[in-house]
């Protein structure tokens, strides 16, 4: 349970020197060594991955430590090769990937939802325009008929940026002069 030999990576992590270390007891320098879970596989090797605090620092760094068991002939004393490997950017990337998914599964919500919205608010709008053509309704009911065209095609709006977040785009809306499209057959903003 006493370290015999410390290389420069762990005193560093440690903040002191090896010979600072050497003969010191696991313990005493990692009080969280007798907590950890024992994953042994056919060769007796530990292997597990925790959070540690930098001890100068304090940053979190997330490593992989293996410990293997392996013998000394000139020694009778069990001895133990412990191999800490900073796996932190790896965690960050997995926590990233993590997001990303989560994200994509919103746009494919977002963007499902939006298609099926769209067709009930086709069938709303172009409702209400057709009895906005009725003569015999009266101002009042126009009026109400203006509202509701008024809203739903806001809503509108609301689907098209919904699909274009599902389909991770920018969304950028412009008037257009069409005349212009059909005549050059390039799109130019409409001025003014």
């Amino acid at each position: 349970g006493r370290f015999t030999l410390v290389n420069r990576a762990m005193a560093d992590w440690s903040g002191r020197t090896p010979s600072e270390l050497e003969g010191k007891q696991v313990i005493e320098v990692d009080p969280r060594s007798g907590e950890r879970p024992e994953r042994n596989d056919s060769q007796g090797i530990v292997s597990f991955e925790e959070p540690l605090l930098h001890e100068t620092s304090g940053t979190k760094h997330w490593f992989h430590t293996a410990h293997v068991p392996f013998a000394v002939t000139s020694d009778s004393r069990r001895h133990l090769l412990v191999v800490r490997t900073d796996v932190t950017e790896r965690k960050q990337l997995e926590v990233q990937f993590l997001q990303a998914q989560k994200m994509e599964a919103v746009g494919r919500l977002a963007g499902g939802v939006a298609h099926d919205f769209n067709n009930l608010l086709t069938a709303v709008l172009g409702s209400a325009e057709l009895l906005q053509e009725d003569q015999a309704l009266n101002d009042s009911a126009q009026s109400d008929l203006a509202l509701i065209v008024d809203a739903a095609l806001r809503a509108r709006d609301l689907t098209r940026q919904l699909l274009a977040f599902s389909r991770q785009q920018i969304l950028e809306l412009k008037v257009l002069d069409v005349n212009d499209i059909v005549l050059t057959g390039t799109p130019r903003p409409l001025s003014g």
